[in-house]
């Protein structure tokens, strides 16, 4: 059984996003902190993001695919296969609009795969509290 979460408690989160683009990693961070996130980090490469991750144990990640050095796919993989971060809801926000991709990603358990021209930057914050309000309130 669920407990309810509270607005609060959802912009209180601790939210990673973990994509090389710079533009667009600091437009997706000034989106949620516009939106009254708190805690919002980012990480440009695959093996720093899995640093923040061991590190700071976020609520939940959004996880670009093409990464310099470790891609997407195996970031996703160390996540989910490990037992103290497996629970995070990951979302996978990709350019890459394959079907085998998708299927790729939802084998390594990720939890929505997202293509990034699809969704607008508030469809992607609603998304994100929503998984928010289910995982915060299952902890």
């Amino acid at each position: 059984m669920s407990k309810q979460i509270s607005e609060q408690e959802i912009l209180n989160a601790r939210v990673l996003i973990i994509e090389d683009d710079v533009s667009l990693l600091k437009f997706y961070q000034q989106r949620f902190e516009a939106d009254g996130f708190k805690n919002v980090d980012t990480a440009m490469y695959g093996e720093e993001g899995i640093e923040k991750i061991e590190q700071q144990k976020p609520d939940i990640i959004l996880l670009d695919l093409i990464l310099p050095k470790m891609n997407g796919f195996a970031v996703l993989e160390k996540i989910k296969e490990r037992k103290e971060t497996a629970q995070i809801p990951v979302l996978v926000t990709t350019n890459l609009a394959h079907d085998e991709d998708k299927q790729r990603a939802e084998i390594l358990k990720a939890d929505e795969y997202l293509i990034k021209s699809d969704y607008d930057p508030d469809q992607i914050v609603s998304k994100v509290k929503k998984y928010l309000a289910e995982y915060l309130g299952n902890k």
